[in-house]
């Protein structure tokens, strides 16, 4: 589970031994074209840490190792193996969060819950389907959300609550036929939303509840029909931007 995932740098991996003295601190680090245990050693100093086109495994039991320093970690075209419980307290400062085109074993967005500390979190090419209620409602400071071709076709009512200080919602790439007013009505702070490359037909204040923030609205790529901006205009007063057509 992604929980687990998140918990690889708690695990003391054969070969590897934890630095527990003081040592400077360092910007970034990427780990490329590793394969095998998850060095987690080498996130013990850094703010930023990417880990791409790599073939993580885990042996042995979680210990209790944390990295108060990570602001930043992406995955990025990797596979990651079967992953031991562990403790999201490692990363009680995170901030940024992005998974991308990566194959992770039991993947469930909810565990992304225990991050409570995310301001952003993006997660592309990984199949989802269904968003359910309060997928990430423990994440009250998240400003920002991507969830792209993740081959959703369906949103629960209630996926979003608890998101009430998200700005930014993008769910590109996606299977969506319709979006319900209600479904948004949580996000009282959105001041962008991007919908391109779904297969939405009709757009106006049905799909956007009173949103009193919201400024821009790309419904690019989408087999739309008909945009009632007069009345996204009156649910969404501060509304400047509205695209539609072959917007990205």
């Amino acid at each position: 589970m992604i929980h687990q995932i998140l918990c690889l740098a708690l695990l003391a991996t054969s070969g590897y031994s934890f630095v527990t003295q003081e040592v400077a601190h360092k910007a970034a680090t990427v780990i490329y074209q590793y394969s095998g245990p998850f060095p987690a050693e080498k996130l013990l100093n850094y703010d930023q840490a990417t880990i791409k086109d790599s073939n993580i495994t885990f042996d042995g039991p979680a210990q209790d190792v944390s990295f108060p320093k990570l602001k930043t970690l992406k995955i990025e075209g990797s596979r990651i193996g079967n992953i031991p419980d562990g403790v999201l307290s490692a990363f009680p400062n995170l901030k940024n969060l992005a998974i991308k085109t990566s194959t992770i074993e039991n993947f469930k967005l909810s565990d992304i819950n225990a991050i409570t500390s995310l301001k952003s979190l993006e997660v592309d090419d990984i199949a989802l389907n269904i968003l359910k209620d309060n997928s990430l409602n423990k994440l009250a400071g998240l400003k920002s959300l991507t969830l792209n071709s993740a081959k959703i076709d369906e949103i629960q009512n209630q996926a979003f609550g608890g998101l009430g200080k998200l700005e930014v919602l993008t769910l590109k790439g996606d299977n969506l036929k319709k979006l319900p007013a209600v479904v948004l009505k949580p996000l009282k702070n959105l001041r962008e939303l991007y919908l391109q490359h779904n297969e939405l037909t009709r757009f106006g204040p049905e799909n956007v509840p009173a949103l009193l923030e919201l400024r821009k609205v790309d419904l690019g790529m989408n087999p739309i029909e008909d945009v009632d901006v007069e009345g996204l205009k009156k649910v969404a007063p501060k509304l400047e931007d509205v695209s539609v057509g072959d917007t990205d």
